[in-house]
């Protein structure tokens, strides 16, 4: 599948400044991503990467800019932290439930209120497994995780983030988790995703 140059931009960034009360972290960036690109962003601890990340799913509001999706604004005067449900973010830290399976924490709701999306476990299971399969890993999906290695997490966190078909994954230094194997597989399933139109940051 090709993606024209010329085709509308998945993400804009104009202009963004962003400030942590007088500490300015972010000033006047401006980005572009289309659909089926991999960029990668290079700087020194506390430069910005991750505000950036969260900037881009939603999680905090620049203090100046415009942000545009898919050729539309995104209204950031009325702004709350809401995800973008185009945008996943696989965190630098992890955030997922260590007392539930890497099943439970794959289909984990966006808000805990929400029922999953699979009745009775069996069936989660074999769906999981299923996918777990297909992106070319060997994880047990019962297993608990707290009982995994840090590679074994970072991968159950994007798993995660790609079951739910986003337009835009955000990998938030995550990948340095990775054991060699694992990496491998996690660049593959990228490579194939950005073929199909994911863009990756």
């Amino acid at each position: 599948m090709e993606f024209p140059s010329n085709s509308i931009p998945l993400l804009e960034l104009k202009d963004i400044s962003f400030n942590k009360e007088t500490l300015q972290i972010l000033r006047n960036l401006n980005l572009t991503i289309r659909a089926g690109e991999v960029h990668g962003l290079v700087g020194d601890r506390g430069t910005g990467k991750s505000t950036l990340a969260s900037i881009m799913a939603l999680y905090e509001r620049p203090c100046e800019g415009s942000m545009i999706w898919e050729g539309k604004p995104l209204r950031l005067r009325n702004f709350s932290p809401v995800r973008n449900p185009g945008v996943q973010m696989v965190y630098q830290y992890e955030g997922l439930v260590d007392y539930f399976s890497i099943a439970e924490n794959m289909f984990l709701p966006e808000r805990f209120f929400l029922p999953f999306p699979f009745r009775g476990k069996k069936n989660m299971y074999q769906q999981a497994s299923i996918f777990i399969k297909a992106c070319g890993f060997s994880l047990n999906p019962q297993i608990s995780y707290n009982n995994l290695t840090m590679s074994q997490k970072a991968v159950v966190d994007f798993l995660r983030c790609i079951y739910r078909n986003p337009q835009l994954l955000i990998i938030d230094e995550a990948l340095e988790k990775l054991n060699g194997e694992d990496l491998d597989r996690v660049i593959e399933v990228i490579r194939k995703k950005s073929l199909q139109g994911m863009a990756t940051l």
